[in-house]
């Protein structure tokens, strides 16, 4: 476990370091470089400080992390075939305690990146477009909840009764 948290920082610095106008000119434009070959990197960390200052099991405050890490591959841009793209997405999530179970006992929990300490392959798929892009084919592992079931405004909370609905988590299968 600890090579993956190893690499997941260096990759989360990588890309950092890639983000700064300055190092692309030092390293030559190398996102660019992959870009145009049809390679792209993506690495966002979010951190919540939650507390429970009032009712529940007790009072108190935890620090929770995740950090999501994709990579998209444009098959044309990569020399491979016309009209596909490949996409896979990592997440690790962290934090010294599940504050929900801790201090306040809510089910649906108090915050939606709330998660046991874990690295997870999130995304793994490949779609493949026909017809001038008329029609599509994904397969693969696929989050339900980037396209099906969302909220307009959910995003801007951090309650996890804004994630994905209890009706649709809890009828299908979890990996």
């Amino acid at each position: 476990m600890r090579g993956w948290f190893c690499l997941i920082i260096f990759l989360a610095s990588v890309q950092a370091a890639e983000a700064q106008p300055v190092c692309e000119k030092g390293r030559g434009g190398f996102r660019q470089t992959l870009e145009s070959k049809g390679y792209s990197f993506g690495a966002v960390y979010t951190g919540d400080l939650v507390s429970n200052t009032a009712g529940g099991l007790k009072r108190g405050t935890a620090y929770i992390g995740n950090l999501d890490l994709t990579m998209t591959v444009d098959t044309a841009k990569a020399g491979l075939w016309d009209r596909g793209t490949f996409f896979v997405y990592g997440l690790y999530n962290f934090g010294n305690e599940r504050p929900t179970g801790k201090f306040t006992g809510d089910l649906q929990g108090m915050d939606n990146i709330e998660a046991s300490r874990l690295f997870k392959l999130f995304e793994l798929w490949y779609e493949q477009r026909f017809f001038n892009d008329k029609l599509s084919a994904r397969a693969g592992l696929y989050n339900l909840n980037s396209v099906f079931d969302t909220t307009q405004y959910g995003a801007l909370f951090l309650n996890s009764s804004f994630g994905i609905a209890p009706t649709i988590s809890g009828n299908t299968t979890s990996s």
